[in-house]
């Protein structure tokens, strides 16, 4: 089977193609080692140099394309669904899948009308709470073309939920979440790890790497960490790099509020200790050295902090 694969070429941080990076890579890459023929379309927001190869990790049947982008970045988003059209009438695919935000999934939509050709849609977040969906119109453009897909795969059952609630999907809606590659991450002694991060063995952790947003449903996570900290020693910490999160933090039975103002990678970090309101160095730096192991960036131990 011919697929292709539309999506933009970096997100969180990473380049697609290049780093190998993400459910965007993995799933072209995994059809490709299946045996089907993938031609993957990456679109870059930033200025970025032209790619054209064969991917060596797929046994030569995903080949990646992205245009050049200049600084003058507006006629080169205004021309490449035209050059992706070309380029696709030449493949003559059996299957477009979009995925990565809301412009390639109406892309794959527009694509599909134009070739005759079934289309499926991936979300790996709900691609409404991203900034470039409040662009007028598209919002109703995106659900429009989900509505319209075949299938749709959703990172998760919640999304899957909301999906058939907000978009009258005609097509299959399925939830396919993300998985990890067991030849990096691997089961280990919990209690060795909790005592190399000087973390407490006994402590209740919960940690998040999403967006620290209302829109994201932040609250939920925020009020259940009120309620496990009512009655456990409970530390809670993000990944996600924003500054000065507003967080809540819980100690004594009242509530604080503090402004965070971190570095790095590490945002916010909350936790319930004694009966104090601010926490101490020495847990600030526990639980950056807890999300650095888990996110692989070492450098954070040594970061310091100031609330």
């Amino acid at each position: 089977m011919r697929i292709a694969f539309l999506c933009k070429r970096r997100y969180m941080g990473k380049d697609v193609v290049v780093d190998r990076y993400g459910r965007l890579y993995e799933m072209p890459r995994q059809l490709a080692l299946l045996g089907h023929d993938v031609r993957g379309f990456c679109l870059s927001y930033r200025p970025s140099a032209a790619l054209d190869v064969v991917d060596e990790h797929a046994d030569g049947k995903l080949r990646w394309i992205s245009p050049a982008m200049g600084f003058a970045r507006v006629p080169g988003l205004l021309a490449y669904p035209r050059k992706v059209l070309a380029a696709l009438n030449e493949f003559r695919p059996d299957v477009i899948v979009g995925a990565s935000d809301a412009v390639h999934v109406v892309l794959a939509g527009w694509l599909s009308r134009r070739l005759s050709t079934p289309y499926a849609v991936d979300l790996y977040d709900n691609f409404e709470s991203f900034k470039l969906t409040r662009f007028p119109g598209l919002e109703r453009a995106y659900r429009a073309a989900i509505g319209r897909a075949a299938v749709v795969s959703c990172t998760g059952n919640a999304l899957a939920d909301y999906v058939r609630q907000t978009c009258s999907p005609r097509g299959v809606v399925i939830a396919l979440p993300s998985t990890v590659d067991r030849s990096v991450f691997r089961r280990g002694d919990k209690a060795a790890a909790r005592r190399e991060l000087a973390l407490p063995e006994g402590a209740l952790l919960v940690g998040t790497a999403g967006g620290l947003l209302a829109e994201r449903g932040i609250d939920t996570l925020y009020d259940a960490f009120q309620q496990l900290a009512a009655s456990n020693r409970t530390l809670l910490f993000s990944a996600e790099s924003v500054r000065n999160a507003r967080l809540r933090i819980t100690a004594g039975g009242g509530e604080h509020w503090r402004n965070a103002a971190l570095a790095g990678d590490c945002a916010a970090i909350a936790l319930r200790r004694r009966q104090c309101d601010q926490p101490s160095r020495n847990d600030q730096q526990a639980a950056c050295r807890s999300a650095t192991a888990l996110g692989g960036i070492r450098r954070l131990a040594r970061a310091r902090f100031r609330f």
